[in-house]
């Protein structure tokens, strides 16, 4: 006993400073390497941080927009996140009108096709404009209604403040979108030309702090026959995974 006595004084007089010595300096790295990939992610969500030709920083690619990108890319193996090349032009948004979506407290059954934002207070809605969500005998959940025209909405849930992101007609359609944090966001877009025999992917990239966005856009026209005949149908197909169906 006499023995362990002296020999745990020893290790606590020699070795316990050296021991926290070694805690602080782990400690201090993980909040370097913390710091440092926050600092990283916040400047890939920023417009102005690319260039034209730069591609997306994110690493990895946000969850829904990495679903969009494997799921066109199946039909198409162009059509992949080194392909999608950035304008190099930020754009700095107008004043946003109002949004005509309706009251928020009403519309839950629509919460799991939102995007919300890392502290749950903002949202992204481009499906309840002119939709509704029933629930039939079955439990299922069905998405009623429909319009050629699509309102993309940011809303924040603190304010109650509704703005109108964008306002699509049926040759453009924002099919997916993911919070960065919870200043940036992006949306995935299929712009289809007017013979409707084309469509050219993009992605956008928000950013609240300063009210920017960019473009990314795919170095690829996607023919809409090809896509048709495979039966390419990415909204159906994101419904099915969250259970939801068309009614």
């Amino acid at each position: 006993m006499k023995k362990q006595g002296i020999f745990y004084r020893f290790l606590k007089t020699r070795w316990v400073p050296f021991i926290i010595l070694l805690a602080c300096i782990s400690e201090s790295c993980n909040r370097k390497d913390t710091s440092s990939a926050e600092e990283e992610l916040i400047s890939a969500g920023r417009p102005e941080s690319y260039q034209e030709n730069d591609t997306i920083a994110f690493d990895p690619l946000p969850e829904n927009l990495l679903l969009w990108i494997n799921y066109y890319q199946q039909f198409d193996t162009a059509f992949n996140r080194q392909n999608f090349k950035a304008s190099g032009v930020t754009v700095h948004l107008d004043s946003m009108e109002d949004a005509t979506t309706g009251d928020l407290s009403l519309m839950e059954n629509f919460f799991p096709l939102f995007s919300f934002s890392p502290d749950s207070s903002q949202i992204i809605d481009f499906w309840s404009y002119n939709q509704l969500i029933e629930i039939n005998k079955a439990g299922e959940h069905l998405v009623i209604g429909g319009d050629p025209d699509q309102e993309v909405v940011w809303i924040n849930k603190k304010t109650g403040v509704k703005k109108q992101l964008m306002y699509n007609g049926p040759l453009q359609i924002v099919e997916t979108a993911d919070w960065i944090n919870d200043q940036s966001f992006i949306l995935g877009l299929i712009n289809v030309d007017e013979t409707n025999t084309s469509w050219t992917p993009e992605i956008l990239l928000f950013n609240l702090t300063d009210s920017t966005f960019t473009n990314f856009r795919l170095q690829k026209n996607l023919p809409a026959d090809k896509l048709a005949l495979s039966g390419a149908d990415f909204t159906n197909f994101w419904l099915k995974r969250k259970n939801y169906k068309r009614g």
